[in-house]
């Protein structure tokens, strides 16, 4: 599951998370909520020893928000991944296994 929690006083536009290649786009977020998708565990490519996630942020007005995670002990994206933009506009990401 990608999950987007816009804590923020600012609309964003989309989120784009790309993990070990596969790429999903969460478009139309409103301030203060909290939107999700689930992904089938097949789409995500799993290598068995890593996993790498960028998630790009994109806010109403052109502002762009980006973060990584890196975990070398697995190659599984885990339960979910979820983003947050919080209230001074940082991006946080919190994978859960």
């Amino acid at each position: 599951m990608l999950v987007v929690k816009n804590g923020s006083n600012s609309f964003i536009d989309s989120a784009i998370f790309k993990i070990n290649g596969y790429k999903e786009n969460i478009a139309r977020i409103n301030i203060n909520v909290e939107k999700q998708i689930d992904v089938p565990r097949n789409l995500i490519p799993n290598n068995k020893h890593d996993i790498t996630v960028f998630v790009t942020v994109f806010l109403r007005g052109g502002k762009t928000l980006s973060a990584q995670f890196y975990n070398d002990l697995t190659g599984s994206a885990g339960k979910s991944i979820t983003a947050v933009v919080d209230s001074n506009l940082q991006l946080i990401l919190k994978p859960e296994w």
